[in-house]
């Protein structure tokens, strides 16, 4: 173990007998220590050091310098190529507080690295020192190769673009957990926010955004379509940034749940001010990687709306209505974020009324041309039936002229005419001071019951949509799964090519 060690003891040894104060991290240091603990920790856990006390100590310092090489390469790489971007307005604050994030991450490996050589000490395995001297500089030279090689010739510009911004939209729709980390006050967020940022779902996003990169860097990248539009090279440094604050995020909360939580008794240096002991962590967690992550994926979402609507195909479709009395709440909500998830302009054309299809509240508007075309439908169909039987029972009067009315409805339930909501009907209250004919009273009661939903008319209206093809085709879809509702207003699931609208649904 001694000989395996020897490295990043000797590395420990260097740094400590020169002004350990004034350590710097560079890629080619980090990428000696990533390697050394990488290798140091598979051979520890072949041999069971995770459970025994005595070397337990030892394996928690390895975790520390593996997990923090990570994460601090990653932050290099961020601060050296991030000026490349293209970023937001965000981009000065976003330099400093990286540089911040990276003067944590070389505390934390700085700390490491002494501990580690303190418990070499006590196992009898720390090496002689000896006069070696390490130089892990990184001079990089100033500026960049011309961009000279000529772009890769592809053809359907429009459809790469429009095929890559749709599938970003779907992919980061569940991003939003990263916002409300982002918000979360760093000295209480550990006892209670954890469930919400776990390791799980990073990795999945993580997973979700580099499987869109490589989508990019495969169809697009140094081609005529790139050259194209000058949103694309925006588009792509934003989730490069997203991508690599992701994966340190997911570093963290690994660290965090596999050691902080359980080896805390071996993990801090016992100074005062310990890097791993307070808020520092959170701090950069919350305020740092999820607010940035969730900030440039922001920025990259906008972005595909901005292209999506330079190529936006616009089309006319005629969509049937949600079966359970119309555009109500609901269904209402899940048309609207699908128009807000693709952030382009539809609208609901009903009669004169163009209505914005962003609102959920503007798209209810709707309901009461619906129901003005479902009660003419039924009227119409009253003229046709037979209700001689109730007519002549209503022409008694008193409690006979609700009997008959009610008899009626059943009636019409059983022909497919109307859907029936509630079986209690106060139809004597409606017909209190009611004076006309059966059929009047008939479409009166009906027009009152459909406003209070105790029944519905059953009749596929439908209503003009415009916009942009996509969004109504998934509409369409959605039209086609009922609005997710059954035709007496239950929760079904919505259709694999709607997940994207779980959030709406909690």
């Amino acid at each position: 173990m001694a000989t395996r060690s020897a490295k990043l003891l000797h590395i420990s040894q260097f740094i400590q007998k020169n002004n350990p104060d004034s350590f710097v991290l560079t890629r080619p240091l980090l990428s000696v220590i990533q390697a050394e603990s990488t290798h140091l920790e598979e051979f520890l856990d072949a041999y069971g050091a995770r459970t025994n006390q005595l070397w337990a100590p030892y394996r928690v310092q390895i975790a520390v310098l593996k997990n923090f090489s990570i994460a601090g390469y990653e932050l290099l790489h961020i601060y050296h190529s991030s000026p490349t971007y293209q970023l937001t307005s965000q981009q000065q604050n976003f330099a400093g507080d990286t540089h911040d994030a990276i003067n944590y991450v070389t505390c934390a490996i700085a700390c490491g690295l002494r501990l580690l050589l303190a418990q070499a000490e006590k196992l009898d395995i720390a090496p002689v020192p000896n006069m070696r001297r390490f130089n892990f500089a990184e001079h990089l030279p100033e500026g960049r190769l011309p961009r000279d090689r000529q772009s890769r010739r592809t053809e359907s510009i429009k459809e790469r673009i429009t095929h890559l911004a749709t599938s970003f939209l779907h992919r980061t729709e569940d991003a939003r957990f990263l916002a409300r980390v982002a918000v979360c006050n760093p000295r209480d967020f550990e006892p209670h926010n954890f469930e919400q940022l776990d390791e799980a779902s990073l990795r999945e996003m993580e997973s979700k955004i580099h499987n869109l990169q490589s989508l990019y860097d495969t169809f697009i990248s140094d081609s005529h379509t790139e050259d194209a539009d000058p949103d694309l090279r925006r588009f792509r440094g934003h989730i490069s940034a997203a991508l690599h604050l992701t994966r340190i995020t997911t570093i963290f909360v690994h660290f965090y749940e596999r050691h902080m939580r359980i080896n805390r008794e071996f993990l801090y240096c016992r100074q005062e001010g310990c890097c791993l002991e307070g808020e520092w962590f959170f701090t950069i967690l919350t305020k740092y990687l999820a607010y940035y992550s969730h900030t440039f994926l922001e920025t990259a979402r906008d972005l595909c709306k901005q292209m999506l609507s330079r190529y936006a195909e616009v089309v006319t479709r005629d969509i049937p209505v949600p079966p359970f009395i119309g555009f109500h709440v609901r269904p209402s909500t899940l048309v609207a974020a699908i128009v807000r998830h693709y952030g382009s302009d539809v609208t609901i054309i009903s009669e004169d009324n163009v209505i914005n299809a962003r609102f959920p509240f503007e798209i209810q508007r709707t309901n009461e041309r619906i129901n003005q075309l479902k009660r003419k439908y039924i009227f119409e169909k009253l003229h046709g039936i037979d209700f001689s039987l109730q007519a002549n029972i209503f022409a008694r009067g008193g409690k006979e002229r609700a009997a008959a009315v009610h008899s009626a409805i059943m009636h019409l339930a059983t022909l497919e005419l109307l859907r029936i909501y509630s079986f209690s009907m106060p139809i004597e209250e409606e017909l209190k001071t009611f004076n006309g004919s059966f059929i009047e009273a008939l479409r009166a009661v009906i027009t009152a019951f459909q406003r209070i939903r105790i029944v519905d008319v059953k009749y596929d209206v439908k209503v003009t949509f415009r916009g942009d093809r996509r969004v109504l085709e998934d509409i369409e879809i959605l039209a086609k799964n009922g609005y997710g509702e059954t035709d007496q207003g239950v929760n079904i699931p919505l259709p694999k090519e709607l997940e994207y609208l779980s959030h709406c649904r909690g």
